[in-house]
C-alpha cells in the first residue's frame, strides 16, 4: 500500500474515492455507500483536531493491541468491530459525504507532509508520522475494497 503522503499514493485513493458510485452495495457490513464516506472521513479528522473521541478506559486499555494489529502488512478483516463513536447509521448524503471526505483526506495529507500531526491518537498511543499514514491509507483501503474500488 502506497503512502498517503506521496502524490501517486493520494492519486491513486483519491480515483478510487471518484470511481464509488452511491448505489454500490457493500461486499459485506451493513453501512451504504454514503454512510462508508462518513466513516472513514472521521479518524482523518481526529488528528485534524475534528472528530473528538470520547473517553474510554476499554480503548485505552485495547489501544495499543489494536494499534499492533494495524501496523501489520495484512489487510484488515471483513467485520472487525467499529468504535461505538465511528458507528454511521443515519441516512447520508452520498455527494455531500464524498466531497467532505476528499477535503478531509486532502487537510490529512497536507498535516501530514507538514509533519504537524500529533505525536499520539487518543486510543492508540504514542503515533510516528509513518504510523498515521499507514492507519488511514489502510482503513481508507479496506473500506473501499468493501465497495469493490
Amino acid at each position: 500500500m502506497e503512502s498517503l503522503y506521496t502524490e501517486a499514493g493520494l492519486s491513486s485513493l483519491l480515483a478510487r474515492i471518484h470511481s464509488l458510485q452511491a448505489d454500490r452495495a457493500g461486499l459485506w457490513g451493513k453501512m451504504n455507500a454514503a454512510q462508508m464516506l462518513a466513516h472513514v472521513r472521521m479518524p482523518l479528522e481526529v488528528p485534524l483536531g475534528k472528530h473528538s473521541l470520547p473517553p474510554s478506559f476499554l480503548m485505552k486499555l485495547l489501544g495499543p493491541s489494536i494499534k499492533k494489529v494495524l501496523m501489520k502488512d495484512q489487510p484488515v478483516k471483513p467485520n472487525q468491530p467499529t468504535a461505538k463513536s465511528m458507528k454511521v447509521t443515519e441516512p447520508k448524503d452520498f455527494q455531500q459525504e464524498k466531497a467532505a471526505l476528499i477535503v478531509a483526506l486532502n487537510e490529512f495529507v497536507a498535516a501530514g507532509r507538514a509533519g504537524s500531526l500529533p505525536d499520539r491518537h487518543p486510543y492508540f498511543g504514542k503515533m510516528s508520522h509513518d504510523e498515521w499514514d499507514k492507519m488511514q491509507a489502510k482503513h481508507l483501503d479496506h473500506h473501499l475494497s468493501q465497495f469493490g474500488v
